[in-house]
């Protein structure tokens, strides 16, 4: 550990430049949709490969989808607590040896679907770190941070239309879908290689720790995200069947009880012993007490307010004096999964509602397509690519 650290400050920090690292997070990110889209053109190459029905083959389109649903919002915690620069970096690696053994497994589409999972998880590092890092770098100058956004965007989904093409045209090589495994393995090591000695680290959150992350809470999340995906996944094929329509219901149990724990048993807790909690927290908590629900738009303090913190901000003569370090209780410094701030952002549910609708449809749409094109007009992989191409673009956001 200490010699990779030694080896990340090979090149001094003044003397990396900023643009060029984020031009290098861009490509990697573009590894997320890439992975996604080519490995929907690539499913009837890993049909024919392992003589195996095509329910198992989009299998290991399904099996990514699920992990790197789950864990986008653990590792975007974690971003924070452990910082984005190296939960990026850990991301892209994992990207990176995964490609690699899903190309050279050959014998068992079983362990190809596993291995396609533990991708999953590489590839859900990198969205929430990599937004971190375009924040760490550019939200010094607002115009500067609109054109970092631009192209992130523009990275995220041309990949989609890139990821097809590729996947498609690799299909018809000699080796099939293990070119495009070989190819995002390339890329992903090409990108961890070098960000190992340019990436610029970003400051992380001083009041997160690791200790106080809600473990109980990452389980139970991550259990019920599995089951929701699963569920849409199998109902793909078939809704009258247990997979479809019990894994769905559980899991969004077990995702509403996770927020409601937080966002109403723990706030409330938080907010009753504000005066028990650390000195940063207790400002936090108070903050949160008199901060606007969902259906407020304003964020300003009364001066009452600012008062009642400023009086727990700063310790009297006798809170200065040495005593006995008191144990705190876990709940008033647990760290939430779902940050109370987020609720402050107006329409927040609605706008996550509908990009994890829109995506789920356009994810389907796009599979739909393809195969299609492939099956029912028996078209080629590549031909059949070029005709989605134009749809898995997508529109870019415009000046």
């Amino acid at each position: 550990m200490e010699a990779l650290r030694k080896l990340r400050t090979v090149i001094p920090i003044e003397k990396r430049n900023k643009w060029l690292v984020f031009s290098i997070c861009l490509m990697a990110l573009s590894l997320d949709n890439l992975s996604v889209s080519g490995g929907i053109t690539s499913t009837v190459s890993v049909q024919e490969a392992f003589n195996t029905t095509s329910t198992n083959a989009t299998w290991v389109i399904s099996a990514y989808a699920l992990t790197l649903g789950s864990f986008i919002l653990i590792f975007g915690k974690l971003a924070d607590i452990l910082g984005a620069d190296n939960i990026f970096l850990f991301g892209t690696c994992i990207m990176s040896l995964f490609a690699l053994i899903c190309a050279v497994i050959e014998k068992s589409v079983i362990a190809l679907i596993v291995f396609r999972a533990f991708q999953g998880i590489g590839a859900s590092a990198l969205v929430p770190s990599g937004i971190a890092l375009t924040a760490g770098y550019f939200a010094h100058d607002f115009n500067v941070m609109q054109r970092a956004n631009r192209l992130l965007s523009i990275a995220l989904t041309g990949a989609f239309g890139i990821g097809t093409l590729i996947g498609g045209a690799f299909a018809l090589t000699n080796i099939g879908y293990k070119a495009f495994f070989y190819f995002v393995f390339a890329l992903s090591f090409l990108c961890a290689i070098t960000l190992t000695f340019t990436i610029i680290p970003v400051p992380r959150h001083s009041q997160l720790h690791l200790s106080d992350l809600n473990y109980g809470g990452v389980f139970i999340l991550v259990a019920g995200l599995l089951l929701i995906i699963l569920g849409l996944t199998e109902g793909g094929h078939k809704w009258r069947q247990a997979a479809a329509y019990v894994t769905l219901p559980i899991g969004f149990l077990l995702v509403i009880s996770v927020f409601l724990f937080e966002t109403v048993y723990i706030r409330g807790y938080r907010v009753k012993h504000a005066n028990e909690m650390p000195m940063d927290d207790g400002v936090a908590a108070l903050k949160d007490a008199e901060a606007p629900t969902t259906s407020e738009v304003s964020i300003n303090h009364s001066s009452s307010s600012e008062a009642n913190i400023d009086s727990i901000a700063k310790p009297t003569a006798d809170e200065t004096s040495p005593e006995p370090k008191k144990k705190v209780d876990w709940r008033l410094t647990m760290d939430y999964l779902f940050p109370p701030e987020c609720l402050k952002i107006p329409n927040f549910l609605v706008f996550l509602c509908l990009v994890i609708t829109f995506f789920i449809d356009f994810t389907v749409l796009l599979t739909a397509l393809f195969q299609y094109h492939q099956f029912i007009e028996h078209n080629t992989s590549i031909i059949s690519s070029l005709k989605v191409f134009s749809m898995s673009v997508g529109e870019q956001p415009s000046g």
